[in-house]
């Protein structure tokens, strides 16, 4: 019930046809990356094994997430590696404008505020996806090969 009622108030506030800056665009490679050290804490809820950290300017085999930060109009590049569920917490002025896949299988569950409906898409190792999108949850369920992201 609690993930609807975010749902619904992030549709609501995606209606309100928010003047969003441009998205950035993610180079995709075969080569392999090597993770940086993993904090423990961060706003979102975890359910493990998830595991993330801030990775700006990195190469990677976790999913990454650049993330727009509005009031502050800077971007935030964020990877979540192994598996299992991060439920994002609600931060208006925030928003996803990419996502890469690095090797991993799963799902990003978010609210496109293209339209204002809420979607999810499955992804695999090397699927990139550009957007405006309101995070909601990410699903790692596995991974595989050497596919990387460069933030």
């Amino acid at each position: 019930m609690r993930l609807r009622r975010m749902i619904v108030t992030l549709t609501a506030a995606a209606s309100l046809g928010l003047a969003l800056p441009a998205a950035t665009a993610y180079t995709a490679s075969a080569a392999p990356a090597k993770a940086t050290a993993v904090s423990t804490t961060h706003t979102g809820r975890v359910v493990p094994y998830i595991k993330w950290q801030e990775c700006a300017g990195q190469t990677t085999t976790w999913v990454d997430l650049d993330m727009v930060n509005q009031v502050a109009g800077i971007i935030d590049d964020w990877c979540y590696g192994a598996t299992g569920v991060w439920t994002f917490p609600h931060n208006p002025g925030y928003w996803i404008s990419n996502i890469c896949a690095g090797n991993n299988y799963g799902t990003f569950y978010y609210v496109n505020l293209a339209n204002g409906q809420s979607e999810h898409w499955d992804f695999a190792p090397g699927h990139v996806m550009a957007g405006q999108f309101i995070p909601v949850a990410l699903h790692i369920s596995g991974w595989s090969g050497g596919d990387t992201c460069k933030s």
